[in-house]
């Protein structure tokens, strides 16, 4: 292994570790490097989720410590449909070809580009329309494919699962975005376990990631504390690796 991967592979995981921490979508930081290094899709997508495991474990704790999450009230019923979709997923994520993956990932960045140029999400929120008074069938239809998603690509899951919480539900964007985590938590378990047993991840760069995602969902608040600018260069840096994604995936 050369002297620079391990730092590529550190400093991927930091930025996706402050990245997901803040928002969604960091998971673009960890897949690019993977795929940068010449690691087939098939075997990056799976070997990145080591990392999303234990981030989220910290985030977590984290947002436990400062009592900003709970699982009273109704907001279980997100969490089946998500499971089972997720499992859904994650079967298709092993079974799949690396071929038609790199074409797969290419599309959802080019979408991810866009949402992170647009900011729909803001928009959505900002129109104020209230669908949080909850209904079954419907939550458990848009949870299912958010965790079918998650599951089978897991990058940007964190902004769909947040705005779908922000918008089909009662949460404000904190307690959200404490159980957006824990929904990525729960599925994120067995699906590894899953992709672990099917031989699909490789250790050496799956733990340099996750060191580099604690720490940098560790230092994320701090740096968003003390940075007012830190959610623009944290913006500027995804476009640019999201761009570098899908020049690899889709023209070479």
């Amino acid at each position: 292994m050369d002297w620079y991967i391990p730092l590529l592979l550190f400093f991927a995981g930091f930025a996706a570790g402050i990245v997901n921490t803040l928002a969604g979508s960091g998971t673009v930081f960890t897949l690019a490097a993977l795929l940068l290094l010449g690691i087939p899709s098939n075997i990056a997508n799976c070997t990145n989720r080591v990392g999303v495991l234990f981030q989220n474990l910290v985030g977590m704790a984290t947002f436990i410590k400062y009592d900003q999450f709970s699982l009273k009230g109704s907001k279980k019923r997100f969490l089946f449909a998500t499971l089972f979709g997720a499992l859904v997923g994650a079967i298709l994520a092993v079974e799949v070809s690396s071929g038609l993956l790199d074409k797969i990932i290419g599309v959802v960045m080019v979408f991810l580009l866009f949402v992170v140029l647009t900011d729909p999400k803001r928009r959505l929120l900002a129109k104020g329309i209230n669908l949080s008074s909850g209904n079954l069938f419907r939550d458990s239809i848009i949870f299912f494919l958010i965790g079918l998603y998650g599951g089978f690509i897991q990058v940007g899951i964190g902004i769909f699962v947040l705005v779908a919480l922000s918008i089909f539900s009662e949460m404000d964007l904190i307690k959200a975005n404490a159980f957006k985590l824990f929904i990525i938590l729960l599925y994120t378990i067995p699906t590894l376990a899953y992709m672990i047993y099917q031989g699909k991840v490789i250790w050496i760069p799956a733990i340099l990631l996750t060191v580099g995602q604690v720490v940098g969902a560790y230092c994320a608040g701090r740096f968003a504390s003390k940075n007012k600018n830190a959610e623009k260069w944290v913006k500027y840096l995804l476009i640019i690796m999201i761009i570098a994604t899908i020049i690899k995936t889709i023209f070479f």
